[in-house]
């Protein structure tokens, strides 16, 4: 795999820890066209871990605006952004390794 490819699979990971699920979709579209399924691999599994985040937050968020399990949503809204960041670094090197890293946790949106 080239350098610039090595790139374009970590960018995905990357962007997603600083827009969400916003930078990986953008990088869906564009990567769409190219012939390069670890890029293609990449792209997705972030896009599919951002959204099934935002999901979890939303449920967090419910949790916690419910007085009686605040005690539950506030940890767990710590949680999920601790996840996030952890698993955002580790596939952004793994995509610049040329690995198609999958998330924990992550609900199949696009295959």
């Amino acid at each position: 795999m080239a350098d610039t490819d090595n790139t374009q699979a970590m960018l995905p990971h990357l962007l997603g820890l600083f827009t969400s699920f916003i930078g990986p979709l953008v990088l869906y579209f564009v990567n769409k066209e190219k012939n390069d399924p670890i890029v293609m691999a990449n792209t997705k599994h972030a896009l599919n871990f951002h959204l099934s985040l935002m999901i979890y937050a939303i449920g967090a968020f419910i949790l916690t605006v419910t007085i009686i399990l605040a005690i539950i949503g506030i940890p767990l809204l710590f949680a999920i952004e601790i996840l996030g960041l952890v698993t955002g670094i580790i596939g952004s090197i793994r995509g610049y390794k040329g690995e198609v890293y999958k998330y924990p946790l992550e609900i199949q949106f696009f295959k």
